[in-house]
């Protein structure tokens, strides 16, 4: 197995950073993708918001009949601690639902731009980081990168949150060729790879 310098090998993966960089157009692809299914989630999550609502004010009805069946000695006092225990655990599912619901919107879409940001500007990132924020930059964005004999990039996998960013990146880089950048699988397992 031949020695391939780290120097290179750095060298080989900040190239590989300046060819990932999202592009404008693609960036406002992702971002009307998103907000396409954001908009059919959000309808999902009506339904729910809904159902939630209904559940609380019915048990919120559940909560003064049993008061009252107590008052007029209707149930004693063991069914009234049962059944208020009940109606309290139900009514606190209710609200982390409609909580759930509320938030989970907000913070897909601040997740996603921060992630486009941080896609945007991941090659000059790269170049400009210390040692230690180039690992952080590699755990975040590749699960693996595969490097060849000669010390390039062959090819890379990403966490599923860059994947989705550059999954239709790579497909088109596939299709079209990228002057030895990113190659596909059988181009991969032909190149006879030494480092992963």
């Amino acid at each position: 197995m031949p020695y391939i310098s780290v120097a290179n090998v750095e060298k080989a993966v900040e190239d590989f950073y300046r060819g990932i960089s999202l592009k404008p157009q693609w960036i406002d692809k992702i971002v009307r993708s998103f907000k396409k299914e954001m908009l059919d989630r959000q309808k999902a999550d009506y339904r729910q918001r809904e159902l939630a609502n209904k559940r609380t004010d019915r048990l919120q009805k559940e909560k003064i009949k049993l008061l009252k069946a107590f008052y007029i000695d209707a149930i004693d006092e063991d069914m009234l601690k049962t059944e208020q225990g009940r109606i309290a655990r139900e009514l606190f599912e209710a609200e982390n639902i409609l909580g759930a619901i509320s938030s989970t919107t907000e913070l897909l879409e601040n997740r996603l731009m921060l992630t486009i940001k941080m896609a945007k500007g991941c090659g000059v990132g790269y170049q400009k980081a210390s040692e230690k924020t180039r690992a952080l930059f590699n755990q975040a964005i590749f699960k693996k990168i595969y490097i060849t004999q000669n010390g390039t990039v062959a090819d890379a996998e990403f966490t599923p949150l860059f994947e989705c960013l550059f999954v239709s990146q790579k497909f088109e880089l596939e299709l079209f060729g990228s002057g030895g950048g990113i190659r596909t699988r059988d181009q991969l397992i032909n190149s006879q790879l030494l480092y992963r």
